[in-house]
């Protein structure tokens, strides 16, 4: 599946180089200022078509891109079962979102974001690609209350609760959030910078006997264990698809065979 652009190659090339290194001339912060709230758009080639709307100050949107829709990190043919509920937990522009909406249009989906300038994009793409979702600004934990969201990347933003310099946002159970009652079958994808564990402990007593979980352990082999033995433990396979370092990206399914 290749990506094109709405933009020449040439100029998205070299704003990332130039964005990515200082020079004696400042050529860093003035591109930081020219470049920030300018869009551009990314679409895939055809069979299968999406636009995205993406940042060109923020070298993360394109990396999410890539990640989804090139690398094909999320395979949703791997799942036996179709979806009535597909949970976008840390949503972050809309990426997962859109993919899942082409190849389960009947779902019903919720997409969850805390960071607003991403949320706005999330919007966004959702319209864009004709996705209706029920979109969520806030965090997840395993606590009702308020947090903070810090990183320097729109894809490694982390919620901490021990600052008090920076804006307060909601944080949420998903387990409170969601209303599973009747759902037969459920997709959720979590990639929320380290909050995985937590978020998993609170929600899997709750989830269909049919649920699959794409997630990414942000904390090495030693993370990752500590996830496949919670899912495990309550009936579901665990794979890890791909590993960068402390990043593994995983999917675990459950899917009893009916009697």
């Amino acid at each position: 599946m290749n990506i094109a652009s709405s933009k020449p190659v040439w100029a998205y090339t070299l704003a990332k180089y130039l964005h990515s290194r200082s020079s004696r001339l400042g050529g860093k912060a003035i591109l930081g200022k020219i470049l920030t709230g300018r869009h551009y758009s990314l679409y895939t080639a055809p069979p299968a078509t999406y636009l995205i709307s993406a940042r060109f100050g923020d070298s993360g949107d394109f990396t999410a891109c890539n990640e989804v829709f090139v690398d094909r990190v999320y395979e949703l043919e791997r799942l036996p079962f179709t979806p009535e509920l597909i949970v976008d937990a840390g949503a972050h522009i809309g990426t997962f979102t859109v993919l899942a909406h082409s190849r389960f249009p009947q779902a019903r989906f919720v997409s969850i974001e805390p960071v607003q300038a991403n949320f706005t994009l999330l919007a966004k793409n959702c319209s864009l690609n004709q996705v209706t979702s029920e979109l969520h600004s806030c965090a997840l934990a395993d606590y009702e209350g308020t947090g903070s969201m810090e990183g320097d990347s729109s894809v490694g933003s982390q919620l901490v609760t021990n600052v008090t310099t920076t804006a307060k946002i909601p944080v949420r159970r998903l387990s409170s959030l969601l209303n599973l009652d009747g759902v037969q079958s459920l997709l959720l994808k979590c990639d929320t910078e380290g909050m995985e564990f937590q978020i998993l402990s609170d929600i899997l007593p709750k989830v269909p006997a049919r649920t699959a979980v794409f997630l990414e352990s942000h904390g090495g082999q030693t993370e990752t264990q500590r996830l496949r033995d919670l899912l495990k433990d309550v009936g579901f396979s665990f794979a890890v698809t791909r590993s960068r370092g402390l990043y593994e990206d995983c999917v675990a399914i459950r899917s009893p065979v009916s009697p």
